[in-house]
């Protein structure tokens, strides 16, 4: 795993096809970040991305120069992007030494990089659609790592919990937060402050209301490195009354398909009952996100 400002000593070598040296010619190196998958051995059901932050890819140029009379080139640098990943980063690092003639010869690798010392994750005991039921505790639970995925004991993690109003109303195809579609806002409930024990772990129970149902936003931060992971829980009950008659939410409509079962690549026709001129807002959903809307 590379790591940010850790610094990387090599030599760079050029021949031509021939095995001559390649003497004097140009060389640049340069990176591009993409978001990657953080994912640690032993921490299934654990989120350590931040779904606040949409991180596209990030480019930059290490270090250029030129060979030496022995095609040679001492090279001394550190990789410093990704100050606002969201989690661990893919770095693809590409070399070129440049011909006279302006043409190129190219190297290129793809390593994990990670902008963080260490990560902070969340786990639920939320599974899949099921929701966490109201008026009983539930044990949220917190982990922080290394980059190799190594439990780290006596990390800071500051905790927030926000409630989310018009959850299922956003416009963003993996739910990040900052695209909402509708008039969202959050609601702050609670701040704690825990530090993690031997075994890197912190846990605190949280019971919700049953007034209180509906979505809520768990915000982790680790202090000390500045990684941030954020994670979404859905607090219902059996037969909730409310669900679907709150004032500020949607109306829930009888669905008519016009088959009972359907294969991929079918076209499905629903009937949705209406009046003259409505209009329908629909998505589609897996149950945990929006693919799309």
């Amino acid at each position: 795993v590379l790591k940010k400002g850790s610094p990387v000593n090599g030599t760079l070598h050029a021949e031509w096809l021939n095995g001559a040296v390649a003497r004097n010619l140009k060389y640049d190196i340069q990176t591009t970040f993409t978001k990657s998958v953080a994912e640690f051995k032993g921490y299934k059901g654990y989120t350590f991305d931040n779904k606040s932050v949409m991180f596209q890819k990030e480019e930059g140029s290490i270090v250029e120069g030129r060979t030496d009379e022995k095609g040679d080139a001492p090279l001394k640098f550190s990789f410093n992007g990704g100050s606002s990943a969201p989690c661990m980063l893919n770095a693809t690092i590409t070399t070129k030494v440049y011909e006279p003639s302006g043409q190129f010869s190219t190297d290129v690798e793809s390593r994990q990089y990670s902008p963080y010392s260490s990560y902070v994750g969340i786990s639920t005991p939320q599974k899949g659609k099921d929701f966490l039921e109201t008026d009983k505790a539930h044990t949220l639970r917190f982990a922080v790592v290394s980059p190799e995925g190594k439990p780290l004991a006596n990390k800071s993690v500051n905790v927030r919990m926000y409630k989310v109003d018009w959850y299922w109303w956003w416009n963003s195809d993996d739910s990040y937060i900052a695209d909402f579609a509708s008039d969202t806002y959050y609601k702050p409930l609670f701040e704690k402050s825990l530090t993690t024990d031997s075994s890197g772990n912190a846990a605190f129970d949280f019971t919700c209301k049953k007034g209180d149902w509906g979505a809520y936003y768990i915000y982790a931060h680790n202090n000390e490195s500045g990684h941030t992971a954020t994670k979404m829980a859905y607090f219902d009950w059996d037969g909730n009354p409310e669900r679907y008659g709150k004032s500020d939410a949607a109306t829930k409509l009888s669905f008519k398909p016009d088959k009972s079962e359907y294969k991929v690549g079918d076209i499905i026709k629903i009937s949705i009952p209406s009046v003259k001129g409505a209009k329908a807002l629909v998505s589609l959903e897996n149950g945990s996100r929006v693919i799309s809307a």
